[in-house]
C-alpha cells in the first residue's frame, strides 16, 4: 500500500504505544524532510527520539515489508503534497479519489471477499446493520442490490429497540453486515457482536479501524477499509463513503458471478 497515512488511518488506537503514537506524530508533522533526505531508519529513531523498536513495531501495524517500503509510503505522500500544490483543486480531488480507490483495491483481502460472498450465498437470512448515521448510503446500496439478485436482507440501523428484536429472531447460521466508522471502541457494539455468536450468527465487518479486543475475535470476516486523511486544514476534502460503496461494489461483483453461473 503506497500511502503512510492512510496505511496508519486503519490502525486501531489502543493497538498503539505512546511510542508509537509519537513516532506517527512526528512523520505526520516531518514527511516532507523524510522523505527529501531518504531519512535512514538510524536517524528517523534518534530524530523521533523512539528508538527502533517503536519503527519497527509501527512497520508491523502498518502493514508493510519493511523500512524501505514505510519510507516509500512516506515518500508517496509527500509527492501527492507536491503535486496538489500545483494543479487545479478539481485535478487534486479526481487525484485524490483515485489514490484511495487504488490504496482499497489493494487492501482488500481476497481470501476475506471470498469468505464473506460464500457466507452471503450461503446464507437464509441476512442483516445489514449500519452502526454510523453516514453509512446509511452505501448500507442501503448493498441492501437494494442483493434484494435485486433473490435475497431478502434485512437493513436496520443501531436503534436500541430494533436491535433487541434482530437479536430476538437470531438463529444459527444467520449472516451480519455491519458497516462501522467508531465502534471499533463502543462498548454496546462488543456486547452486541459476542450476543450474535452465542446465537451461532456470523459476523462480516466492515470498518475503517481495526476492530479492539473482545470485538475481533468474535468476527467471521473483518474488511478494514481504507479511507480518506483528510486533516482540519486541507482544502480538499474528501468523503469516506465513496471508498465504502466501491467495497460494495467488489462484493457485489462477485456474487453476480455465482448467481449468473447458478442461473446457467
Amino acid at each position: 500500500m503506497q500511502s503512510f497515512a492512510l496505511n496508519v488511518a486503519k490502525i486501531n488506537p489502543s493497538d498503539l504505544t505512546p511510542k508509537e503514537k509519537k513516532l506517527i506524530e512526528y512523520i505526520n508533522v516531518h514527511f516532507v524532510k523524510i522523505s527529501e533526505e531518504n531519512m535512514r531508519i538510524e536517524k528517523l529513531a534518534q530524530e523521533a527520539k523512539t528508538g527502533y523498536s517503536a519503527i519497527y513495531a509501527l512497520i508491523n501495524q502498518a502493514g508493510v515489508s519493511g523500512y524501505k517500503e514505510l519510507l516509500s509510503t512516506i515518500k508517496f505522500d509527500a509527492e501527492q503534497l507536491k503535486k496538489s500544490g500545483s494543479q487545479t483543486f478539481d485535478v487534486t480531488v479526481k487525484d485524490k479519489y483515485i489514490e484511495i480507490i487504488n490504496q482499497g483495491f489493494v487492501s482488500i483481502n481476497e481470501n476475506s471477499l471470498e469468505k464473506t460472498v460464500e457466507l452471503i450465498s450461503e446464507s437464509k437470512n441476512i442483516n445489514i446493520i449500519y452502526w454510523d448515521n453516514e453509512l446509511s448510503a452505501p448500507s442501503r446500496q448493498l441492501w437494494r442490490t442483493l434484494y435485486k439478485v433473490g435475497f431478502r436482507p434485512i437493513l436496520s440501523d443501531k436503534e436500541e429497540s430494533i436491535i433487541k428484536d434482530v437479536l430476538e429472531q437470531t438463529t444459527a447460521g444467520d449472516v451480519f453486515i455491519l458497516y462501522s466508522t467508531l465502534s471499533y471502541k463502543s462498548e454496546r457494539f462488543k456486547n452486541f457482536v459476542q450476543e450474535i455468536k452465542s446465537k451461532g450468527g456470523n459476523i462480516i465487518f466492515i470498518g475503517i479501524k481495526e476492530p479492539a479486543k473482545g470485538i475481533k475475535e468474535f468476527i467471521d470476516v473483518k474488511h478494514v477499509i481504507v479511507t480518506s486523511n483528510n486533516k482540519e486544514n486541507d482544502l480538499v476534502q474528501i468523503s469516506d463513503v465513496g471508498i465504502y460503496t466501491f467495497f460494495n461494489d467488489m462484493i457485489i461483483s462477485n456474487l453476480l458471478n455465482i448467481y449468473t453461473k447458478n442461473k446457467g
